[in-house]
């Protein structure tokens, strides 16, 4: 690469992160948290019953069962142990429930 496209590269960006740089992933904003109610907070506990990570009534309360089944979920599918809702990858990834049980 020549300095032109160097020096156009450079003001077009940013000086990334430490994460960034070493492929460190770092959660985003939650997008439903413990306390949350309503249609969304459903989804979610159907989704996780879905997958075999919520067995209790699906209520639309984000409540201590909730946040477990997230938990459950983020620990098999991405070893993260925050309860923060991971919905947005329920909604859009296709995955084999039997790989997600227990």
């Amino acid at each position: 690469m020549d300095q032109g496209t160097w020096d156009m590269l450079l003001g077009m960006t940013r000086e990334p992160t430490h994460e960034e740089k070493n492929n460190i992933l770092v959660p985003g904003p939650s997008l439903l948290r413990q306390g949350d109610q309503g249609e969304k907070v459903k989804d979610l506990q159907a989704r996780l019953k879905q997958v075999g990570w919520y067995d209790v009534p699906v209520d639309g309360v984000y409540s201590d069962a909730t946040a477990n089944g997230v938990r459950g979920f983020q620990r098999k599918r991405w070893d993260s142990r925050d309860g923060r809702s991971i919905s947005a990858h329920l909604t859009g990834d296709r995955h084999d429930p039997q790989a997600d049980a227990g």
